[in-house]
């Protein structure tokens, strides 16, 4: 039972010391602070501009009410229900109304495409820099082989051509054949 528990925890020192696991951990970390950014992009300039053009004051108000009649409120009323509220002009009771909130599927498009477009140019910078950099080590290596061509290494030499299934299964069968004639005389 104590080698199993050794070899366990060997194998999670072996696990937790490999470098996906850290570069992971990083990127969850560095993930969650961007988070906070494109959340504030989102909300604090993309958001208004949109509310700008929405008549209902904002991107949440776009509703579909679906029992407009059953939940409106009579704002001039003298007792308003505890809970209201208030789409396109129209007060209701929050209890009471059911809508589809079109403005909460937006948002989280808007939030989706933002993530995506950040992080998309993020790897085409990425694959940038890194084919850069290779192609840089590929002419510093040549320059290299320039000056010093004995220690260029020697292209490989093609390796021989190794048969087909079909023709290894060919030669078997006509060994086969050899050897049940070679029986045939025998006998």
């Amino acid at each position: 039972m104590k080698k199993k528990k050794i070899k366990l925890v060997e194998s999670f020192k072996k696990f937790i010391s490999r470098g996906n696991v850290l570069d992971m951990a990083i990127g969850v970390i560095i993930g969650g602070a961007f988070q906070s950014i494109i959340n504030s992009v989102v909300k604090g300039i993309l958001m208004p501009l949109i509310a700008f053009f929405v008549p209902a004051g904002g991107i949440d108000g776009i509703v579909t009410v679906l029992n407009h009649d059953a939940a409106v409120v009579d704002p001039n009323a003298s007792e308003l229900p505890a809970n209201t509220v208030k789409y396109w002009g129209h007060t209701y009771d929050a209890d009471k109304v059911n809508v589809i909130n079109w403005g909460s599927f937006i948002n989280a498009l808007i939030y989706f495409f933002i993530v995506a477009i950040v992080l998309f140019i993020i790897l085409q910078v990425f694959n940038y820099l890194k084919n850069k950099k290779a192609e840089f080590e590929a002419k510093q290596l040549e320059l290299y082989y320039q000056k010093h061509p004995e220690e260029r290494p020697k292209p490989e030499e093609p390796a021989p051509k190794q048969p087909t299934e079909v023709e290894l299964l060919t030669e078997i069968k006509e060994q086969l054949v050899e050897l049940n004639k070679n029986k045939d005389i025998a006998k």
